[in-house]
């Protein structure tokens, strides 16, 4: 044993360091271990290799994968209910996400849909663009400068800020006394995700990989190197852990979303995202060899380690745009944690396909299909189109009796008034029938030189009668 440290130790020496992680593709495992209903915690990731290695893919990611790392919480589905063996989810990330932007899959959240069950069974459903809030820096926050621990987050990406923890304190902890010579690191249960927590910082940061440390500790006088889960040497950064590991509205697995239940309506949400397990390595300050020797987080029938939840809370800010988004408070009770956005995407809600926004009731502002706007169809447009036309063809007439005849009268009346009694379509040629007032022998009533149809009659068949022309039409 001895000889395999001083082996390990003198490879740290010679072999160069790097200062950042190539994770390649990431296995995340989400696992419950009891009972076929129990809840899914991430209790580790497997990384798939480098990215530029072609079999280091997601189609090695798959549920067997997980349980084969990590043999205590995933178990397979089991019919038998009677074993209570628990379950497994293998939700699998791309080399190119992982390492590349932060934001690279951010579209996914273009469509965030948000559904809920009233009290009377009708679902209530409303849709939001999230896809602006993700930040290539991420959100960083911090309570106050007294603070002893502070926030990298992302909405819709992954928090940029890695988490390679060590324990460099040399305050007696876990039996350490490090005074300026190698940290050591412990395993984290993730090393990405969207919400990294940064903590104690009475936990001084580790020296830059390979350089030298104290003096006066024994040789080597070098940083012990933290590593990813396929042995890649990265550089350690101070005490963290991940508290949210799934990319809200990308991958990832079980992220519940819901409406704000003080807002009385639609502009405002919240995410809640899977739980992810305590590290049980002993130099883990969060884990059951903690300062005070007992766990920080509660325990679990699970986890006995217990776990960490993030959850998101967007409140509804019109001063913001729709892709403008700033943390106003982080609540934390034991291990959960609850991250309060203000943001103006979830001002403005929009329906999802074959739903329609009710404007009045007890869901007023919310999506169901009852508040479909089915629209007038082509029967109530026409009639509108209908009304129009006659209401101008009224008004027109209004004015030019007005205008020749000094009354104020609808134009055509007697034929109206003929059709209340029904004799308007009747198959005579009356003064009053359709063929007299609108046919090809119909009289103008505005022309002040017209006389009656009854001119007409009474001036026979007199060829002088027939050749005058009063602007009637032709004899």
């Amino acid at each position: 044993m001895f000889h395999t440290t001083l082996v390990i130790l003198s490879l740290l020496i010679t072999t160069p360091s790097t200062l950042g992680a190539i994770l390649g593709a990431n296995c995340n495992c989400y696992c419950c271990s009891t009972g076929p209903d129990c809840n899914y915690a991430h209790v580790g990731t497997i990384s798939l290799g480098d990215p530029g290695n072609a079999s280091a893919t997601c189609d090695l990611c798959s549920a067997q994968a997980c349980i084969d790392g990590y043999p205590d919480d995933c178990f397979p589905d089991d019919p038998d209910p009677a074993k209570q063996r628990g379950a497994t989810i293998a939700s699998c990330d791309a080399g190119s996400i992982v390492d590349g932007d932060p934001c690279g899959n951010a579209d996914a959240c273009a469509f965030t849909e948000v559904a809920i069950v009233d009290a009377n069974g009708n679902l209530v459903s409303a849709q939001y663009d999230m896809s602006g809030l993700c930040k290539s820096q991420g959100y960083d926050y911090k309570q106050d400068t007294l603070s002893s621990e502070w926030y990298n987050i992302n909405i819709c990406g992954y928090a940029p800020k890695q988490c390679f923890p060590a324990d460099c304190a040399s305050d007696n902890v876990n039996g350490r006394t490090w005074q300026g010579g190698p940290c050591t690191p412990w395993v984290a249960t993730a090393n990405i995700g969207s919400v990294v927590r940064f903590f104690q910082a009475n936990i001084d940061p580790p020296p830059t990989t390979g350089t030298t440390g104290s003096k006066v500790s024994p040789p080597p006088h070098q940083q012990m190197s933290c590593y990813t889960d396929d042995g890649q040497k990265v550089q350690c950064t101070e005490a963290c852990s991940v508290i949210g590991t799934s990319i809200i509205g990308a991958d990832g697995v079980g992220v519940n979303f819901g409406f704000l239940n003080d807002t009385g309506d639609a502009f405002g949400i919240t995410a809640t995202e899977p739980p992810t397990a305590v590290s049980e390595d002993p130099s883990n300050p969060m884990g059951p060899m903690g300062p005070t020797n007992q766990p920080v987080c509660q325990p679990t029938s699970e986890f006995e380690n217990g776990i960490e939840t993030a959850n998101f809370v967007f409140q509804c800010d019109r001063s913001m745009s729709a892709s403008e988004a700033k943390i106003s408070k982080i609540d934390v009770f034991g291990c959960q944690h609850t991250i309060t956005f203000q943001t103006g995407a979830v001002c403005e809600p929009t329906c999802p396909s074959g739903m329609g926004k009710c404007t009045s009731g007890p869901n007023k502002n919310f999506c169901m299909t009852v508040c479909v706007d089915s629209g007038m169809g082509w029967f109530a447009t026409l009639f509108i189109v209908m009304l129009i036309l006659f209401s101008t063809y009224c008004f027109v007439g209004l004015l030019m009796n007005k205008s020749n005849k000094g009354a104020c009268e609808p134009p055509h009346k007697e034929f109206w008034l003929s059709c209340l009694s029904c004799s308007c379509c009747r198959g005579d040629d009356g003064d009053h029938g359709f063929s007299a007032v609108f046919g090809t022998n119909a009289k103008n009533p505005y022309n002040k030189s017209n006389k009656s149809n009854d001119d007409f009659r009474k001036a026979g068949p007199s060829p002088d009668a027939r050749r005058s022309s009063t602007g009637y039409g032709t004899a």
